[in-house]
């Protein structure tokens, strides 16, 4: 009985998911563009020479805050990048995770508005931004 109901349920999952019954919640199916599982949103900046330190952390803590605006966000972190190989690090200083249930959460939070507001805020302050996002496995 236990088998069958397993079974129903690995087939109910299946349809949901366009044939994905992958059986860890952070794994991704992909078909084309088309992907489900978590989805992280990695972020790294770079900012101007002398901006001041006030308005780095005002900036961290504007971006930690788009997690209680937007309800697609399920996780967010943030830290200096203190790579153990310094000459691999870019000149990026601070590192944001954003994770998203799916790539439709992120696809929702780039055009957002909370979103676009802190672009307008960071964008003047950055001398270069890095974007990668990736689908777990």
């Amino acid at each position: 009985m236990k088998l069958i109901v397993m079974a129903a349920l690995t087939a109910l999952a299946a349809m949901v998911t366009g044939g994905c019954a992958a059986s860890n919640k952070d794994m991704a199916c992909c078909d084309g563009n088309k992907c489900v599982g978590k989805l992280r949103h990695v972020v790294l900046f770079q900012f101007k020479e002398g901006t001041p330190q006030d308005q780095i952390d005002m900036i961290v803590s504007e971006f930690g805050k788009l997690q209680s605006k937007l309800d697609v966000i399920k996780g967010y972190e943030h830290g200096l990048i203190n790579n153990v190989e310094t000459e691999l690090q870019g000149g990026y200083t601070h590192a944001f995770v954003v994770t998203f249930d799916n790539r439709a959460g992120l696809e929702a939070y780039l055009p957002s508005a909370p979103h676009q507001a802190f672009v307008a805020k960071v964008k003047p302050l950055l001398e270069k931004v890095h974007v990668a996002d990736y689908v777990v496995e």
